[in-house]
């Protein structure tokens, strides 16, 4: 099956595992397209400290009166039923998701279930595009001149104070954008899922599984 003939939700989590999701950004695709959006702050399990606050300017007084994570179960658990979930460096968003829920809700239709597997753009274009100086979102943003395009993008969707690099919904729209782009590109528009997971795999043992048909191991 082509990726963007079933939904991806591609997402991105401003916290660690100190404080917690203390922001999350999703954006989903349909078709190649940019379906829809969402964004939220959460109330941390501990307050920013300054080096966090300097990276992705969340201060306290921003999310101290907001909801916890927790109550998000229902949004992310939704999300892992109707699509394939994406992110850039993925293993940052499958691990604090762990942290809160091990498992999303069961799926009779899985054999086995977690979070993943994941579609991770980092690991796509450092196969697609080696020797790189890094696959950063910034720099895979720039080199790719997807930059006016996320400029409008986060004109469009994101909160007026959070349209930059390192706030969750902006960068979840970035590695969207690169998600879209393989699409546009003519020798590259008919990518299988199966194929970017298995590039997205983290190491031989999963990437096996996944050419078995496995795709949902823990």
């Amino acid at each position: 099956m082509r990726w963007k003939d079933k939904l991806v939700h591609v997402l991105d989590f401003e916290g660690n595992a100190r404080t917690g999701v203390i922001e999350y950004g999703v954006a989903t695709l349909s078709r190649g397209k940019l379906q829809s959006v969402a964004t939220g702050l959460c109330c941390g399990r501990q307050e920013p400290v300054s080096d966090e606050i300097r990276v992705h300017g969340i201060k306290h007084d921003m999310i101290s009166t907001a909801s916890p994570f927790e109550e998000e179960w229902k949004r992310f658990s939704n999300l892992r039923a109707t699509g394939s979930m994406a992110a850039h460096h993925a293993s940052v968003e499958d691990n604090l998701l762990k942290g809160y829920w091990p498992y999303p809700r069961w799926n009779k239709s899985q054999k086995k279930f977690s979070w993943g597997p994941w579609i991770d753009t980092h690991r796509i274009y450092a196969f697609l595009y080696k020797g790189l100086e890094n696959y950063r979102l910034s720099t895979l943003i720039k080199i790719f001149a997807l930059g006016e395009r996320l400029s409008e993008w986060g004109e469009l969707h994101c909160p007026p104070e959070r349209r930059k690099a390192h706030c969750a919904l902006y960068d979840a729209l970035a590695s969207a954008l690169l998600l879209i782009r393989l699409d546009e590109l003519a020798e590259l528009n008919d990518l299988t899922t199966d194929w970017l997971l298995e590039l997205s795999a983290t190491d031989q043992h999963r990437r096996d599984n996944l050419r078995q048909g496995d795709l949902f191991l823990s």
